[in-house]
């Protein structure tokens, strides 16, 4: 599950956006004000399409098609997409990468004083018998605390990084989705990850070091997942 970051701030307070870049323009009728609002929007979902296309062939490219990729929701700056296990976190990377740099090309949102969009993903791994909906809500919970994070990292009218919070649910029960140790003081993940390397997170690059440190090694399957 994924969205754009920022974007509702900028829909509430775009006539402001749209004075503070000098294009009053816009706003000088009934008419012109509604158009503006509906290019904005129209601009975005049509980078949200592009970018999932682009995405959803480049994992195609690496795992082989067909592909194991369902899109649930494709509207305005969000996205949802059931994915095959293998395929869920590298479909996000390659998504938000693509999400980035269609918005930042985008003569539409040029126009209207809007350069590249960052955006944040939540990537939620259940057994295929878990239910949507309750898989979507965790995704949904998971996606707004790792923006959330990443906007408290930057400063005021900064574009936040772009960050993927992953989450492997290996039982029916939603508990503890923060992982935190049972004494509520430490918590045992690394969440969110930055797409690419920041001072303040880490990356998907070191997430995948910490992985491959334990592949090979005399540790139990129990204590990997952990």
């Amino acid at each position: 599950h994924a969205d754009g970051s920022g974007m509702g701030q900028t829909f509430l307070a775009f006539d402001r956006h749209l004075r503070e870049h000098g294009l009053d323009r816009h706003l000088e009728s009934v008419e012109t004000a509604p158009e503006a609002y509906r290019s904005l929007s129209t601009a975005v979902e049509a980078c949200a399409r592009e970018a999932w296309r682009a995405a959803a062939l480049a994992v195609a490219d690496q795992f082989g098609s067909p592909v194991d990729l369902v899109p649930i929701l494709l509207g305005g700056d969000d996205i949802t997409v059931v994915a095959g296990g293998a395929v869920a976190l590298p479909f996000a990377e390659a998504y938000l990468r693509e999400f980035g740099e269609i918005t930042g090309r985008s003569d539409v949102l040029r126009e209207l004083g809007v350069g590249s969009i960052s955006a944040g993903a939540a990537v939620v791994w259940t057994k295929p018998s878990f239910p949507y909906r309750a898989a979507y809500g965790l995704a949904e919970e998971r996606l707004k605390h790792a923006k959330t994070v990443a906007k408290g990292l930057v400063e005021p009218g900064s574009p936040p990084p772009s960050v993927v919070d992953v989450f492997v649910l290996y039982d029916s029960l939603i508990d503890n989705t923060e992982r935190r140790t049972p004494d509520g003081q430490a918590i045992l993940s690394g969440n969110p990850y930055a797409l690419d390397e920041h001072e303040s997170l880490p990356s998907i690059t070191e997430m995948r070091s910490y992985v491959a440190a334990l592949r090979g090694k005399d540790v139990s399957s129990g204590q990997v997942h952990e």
